[in-house]
């Protein structure tokens, strides 16, 4: 994907596109063993023939293969092909596989590529923990502004019965004179 001697010119574009490759997947973050081969710059079979190589070095917690349902689901987010797909499986590698990887491919490029992804990984980690805080505390106030909800709700029917008393007439106390006529009674002449 890169040369040795423009990782560091285009590191934080690689970080981006690293960090867009990392996704959760069994309870843990994840990078795929194609994703992994194109920064490296080698070929997915070169990448996996050299895990087969150390495959002792990859126990489960560390890599492991993609279940039918999770190679759909990556087939359809990722890949498009037009001779029907992969031939073999997919490997999933979590933090710990990436830091096994140091150990089986060594080259210079490799080694600059590896501990961009580690550091990657640790600022993905970050964000995860930060977003479950932020998680917690917006359930939090979630909670507060729902008991808040009932106190309004009690307040604003309070209101509303003012509001129905006071447009009914008040009663009339006190002295009160009665209105007079607007127009005059007058008697009429008797004629005789």
């Amino acid at each position: 994907m890169a040369t040795t001697n423009s990782i560091t010119k285009y590191e934080g574009e690689l970080r981006k596109a690293i960090q867009d490759r990392i996704f959760p997947m069994r309870g843990t973050e994840v990078i795929l063993d194609f994703h992994l081969a194109q920064f490296y710059g080698v070929e997915t079979k070169a990448l996996n023939r050299a895990i087969r190589r150390n495959f002792k070095r990859f126990p489960n917690d560390f890599m492991f293969a993609l279940n039918k349902s999770e190679e759909e689901f990556v087939k359809s987010k990722f890949l498009t092909t037009t001779w029907g797909g992969s031939r073999h499986g997919f490997y999933a590698f979590t933090y710990k596989g990436i830091a096994m990887m140091s150990g089986v491919l060594t080259s210079t490029k490799a080694i600059q590529i590896h501990l961009l992804i580690v550091r990657t990984f640790d600022t993905v980690r970050q964000m995860l923990k930060e977003d479950k805080d932020f998680a917690r505390k917006l359930l939090s106030i979630e909670s507060h502004l729902a008991s808040q909800d009932e106190k309004i709700y009690a307040i604003y029917e309070e209101v509303q019965g003012l509001l129905e008393a006071k447009s009914k007439p008040n009663p009339r106390f006190g002295f009160v004179q009665e209105p007079q006529a607007k127009y005059k009674v007058t008697k009429k002449k008797q004629t005789k």
